[in-house]
């Protein structure tokens, strides 16, 4: 672990921190923090980075829990990074007050496998996802920009559109701007030579 931590006034800086675990991730960011004169506090992780994740890497495994099971409930295998991602933890003063997590990340697949109640195979591509935890809520709303899918071993190209996913629910197209209140748009792809249009959900079922 290398990087530059300073303190003063009341706030909080992480410059150059960089790192590497023994299961092959490394990663670096920077960071800022504040602890506010009402005795809150806001710490943001700044352009965020990390190479060679796997889906059960110690790196998901020490996320903010509910966003690690967003993750988990996609079931990803192979590999995948964060770039260009940001990672906020927030906390009023109040002794009762939920610590509030958001995130905006930049997640590229190589090879990636989901299991996500339909399985994906070989996904390669980029996956934006941006969203926020507390007691009340969370999820994520996201964009899809795949180079390659194979589905039912069928190759699907240039898949791009929007997404939305929860702990129970992921929604692609139109059930996805639903959701953020959004123009109408359908998730689009090749295949065979044509054109693919679609809107799709699925439903987790989580094991007792």
């Amino acid at each position: 672990v290398k990087g530059t931590i300073t303190y003063f006034d009341g706030k909080i800086t992480v410059d150059n921190l960089t790192a590497r675990h023994q299961d092959g991730v490394t990663l670096g960011t920077k960071g800022s923090g504040v602890f506010t004169s009402d005795r809150g506090w806001e710490f943001v992780l700044s352009g965020l980075w990390a190479d060679g994740i796997k889906g059960q890497s110690t790196l998901v495994n020490a996320l903010p829990e509910k966003l690690r099971l967003l993750i988990d409930s996609l079931h990803p295998s192979g590999t995948f990074s964060f770039h260009g991602s940001e990672l906020a933890f927030r906390q009023t003063a109040s002794a009762i007050a939920p610590l509030e997590t958001t995130w905006d990340l930049q997640m590229e697949c190589h090879q990636t496998n989901l299991r996500c109640g339909i399985d994906v195979e070989g996904v390669t591509g980029s996956v934006r996802l941006k969203g926020r935890s507390n007691q009340l809520e969370s999820f994520s709303s996201g964009e899809l920009d795949l180079e390659s899918v194979w589905y039912q071993g069928i190759q699907l190209t240039n898949v791009k559109g929007p997404m939305w996913v929860n702990e129970s629910r992921c929604l692609f197209g139109k059930w996805a701007t639903e959701q953020t209140k959004e123009p109408e748009r359908r998730l689009t792809g090749n295949v065979y030579g044509g054109t693919m249009v679609s809107n799709a959900w699925v439903q987790f079922v989580h094991s007792a």
